[in-house]
């Protein structure tokens, strides 16, 4: 395997002038450079990656751009892993590195993350309806693309899903069933200021098919947490004997939402419906089986970073937009309404 001794001695310098070279750290003659990168090319030292990086400003690493604060206080990680690995694997099919680096939303510290030179562009995720990130980024002509979309997107590479859509055939389905008073059980932290758009979409699809149907449709708050989903549909259940249905935002506020249905002698799904908002995977896990409104996170990523990939490779690419159909499936936790025994 060649090594740095190998490209010094090829280019008639001393081991710690090709670390400079490399490194940057110290300055150095043009012919001395040009001198180690063609000894770099002729040796395929480091598979090239070093050597094109000095010759092109490039680093071939990416940057997947996740705030921190969702990071710490969310316990539905292994969702938000599959976007990750989707991209690192995209990235790498692509001959591309991946930096996960998980900011908080300040426009300061992400312009110090870029300025720094560590990657060669963005995706962002987690992204809000006016987000101000996207106009750091627009602003600057730094290359990125998102994984979700803002409300408005001219001119911006995204790829999202159509959580609008989703959530009107959740009611729409459960309203097919004679349900009547139905909840959708919606995980955030902060309903005052959470402005991520699926969640505005999400509701916005909810509470105008509820509207147009003529279904009840209520809408509450909870923590992303077992236990906050638990104690919701503990408070629904003894303030609202109507309702005979719900949609539930994430994998553990479900388990919690069924843990208190359970609790109650409610069975689902012959007393009560339940959509979850949760991957089919974990859909197949729960008895019964649960109709979901699912995520194609490995889909959605791989989309991602092609856009931004080809922002990197093309000077002036087009901008890519991609709505994706949602996914929903009929399983078993929704059937027929039926009176619920008082």
């Amino acid at each position: 395997m060649t090594t740095i001794k190998d490209v010094a001695k090829k280019a008639g310098v001393a081991v710690s002038t090709v670390s400079y070279a490399l490194s940057g750290t110290r300055p150095i003659g043009e012919d001395t450079r040009q001198r180690i990168l063609q000894a770099i090319e002729e040796l395929n030292y480091h598979p090239n990656h070093l050597a094109r990086s000095m010759i092109n400003k490039r680093t071939r690493i990416i940057a997947l751009l996740f705030p921190a604060a969702t990071m710490s206080t969310r316990e539905d990680l292994p969702v938000e892993f599959e976007f990750i690995i989707s991209v690192a694997t995209a990235a790498y099919e692509h001959d591309y590195g991946l930096l996960l680096f998980t900011h908080p939303i300040d426009e300061d510290e992400i312009m110090r993350f870029i300025h720094q030179g560590l990657v060669d562009g963005v995706i962002l995720m987690e992204v809000l309806r006016d987000d101000p990130r996207v106009q750091l980024m627009k602003q600057s002509g730094y290359p990125f693309s998102l994984i979700g979309r803002c409300e408005n997107n001219d001119g911006i590479s995204f790829v999202d899903v159509d959580f609008y859509k989703g959530y009107s055939l959740a009611v729409e389905h459960l309203a097919a069933l004679k349900h009547q008073s139905i909840a959708f059980i919606k995980p955030v932290h902060d309903p005052d200021k959470n402005q991520l758009n699926y969640v505005a979409e999400s509701t916005r699809g909810f509470q105008e098919t509820a509207l147009r149907l003529g279904v009840e449709g209520i809408i509450c708050h909870c923590e992303p947490t077992f236990e906050s989903g638990y104690e919701t549909m503990k408070h629904l259940l003894e303030t609202n004997s109507e309702i005979t249905g719900a949609i539930v935002g994430n994998d553990l506020v479900y388990s919690g939402v069924y843990q208190a249905l359970q609790e109650k002698g409610v069975n689902v799904p012959n007393d009560f419906s339940l959509i979850g908002s949760i991957s089919s995977r974990s859909a197949e896990k729960h008895t019964p089986k649960v109709t979901t409104i699912s995520v194609p996170s490995f889909q959605m990523g791989a989309l991602g970073t092609q856009f931004l990939v080809k922002q990197l490779e093309n000077p002036q690419p087009e901008p890519q937009q991609v709505l994706l159909p949602p996914e929903f499936v009929i399983r078993q936790s929704t059937a027929m309404r039926h009176e619920r025994s008082k």
